[in-house]
């Protein structure tokens, strides 16, 4: 049975990847921030034929060391055959300029949250697996 790590898992941009991938019999370990929309993501996969989905939630603002311990806790149900990072955030320039505490979310959101999925999920990928930063 073949497992996915995907952190920013409800980014809609993913899901009909993640379907696709469900329908072939991939398990899934889920990260993010919003638990509601996890578990409705959780339903679909499952529907779709993921004999498993595991749910981390990171809560509103996670930090580095959120992420760190979610990816170990995930790992605990055995390797991962390719881990997708989506954590990314976006806002208008000028609300960036404007928002020193909006500029340092995103800095953690675009920068820090991966280089740490990143950092921790590559010990639990199998060989010849796949880590992907979108």
């Amino acid at each position: 049975m073949s497992r996915m790590i995907v952190a920013g898992a409800t980014s809609e941009a993913l899901r009909p990847f993640l379907l696709r991938v469900a329908a072939r019999g991939t398990s899934f370990a889920l990260l993010g921030r919003d638990p509601i929309a996890l578990a409705h993501l959780a339903t679909a996969l499952h529907e779709a034929g993921a004999p498993g989905v595991s749910l981390f939630v990171l809560g509103p603002d996670p930090q580095a060391a959120d992420i760190t311990a979610a990816v170990r806790d995930a790992a605990t149900g055995g390797p991962f055959v390719a881990a997708i990072d989506a954590t990314g955030a976006i806002a208008p320039e000028s609300a960036v300029v404007a928002d020193p505490a909006l500029r340092a979310r995103l800095w953690r959101a675009n920068h820090e949250l991966p280089l740490a999925f990143v950092d921790a999920v590559r010990p639990h990928v199998v060989l010849g697996g796949a880590i992907a930063v979108a």
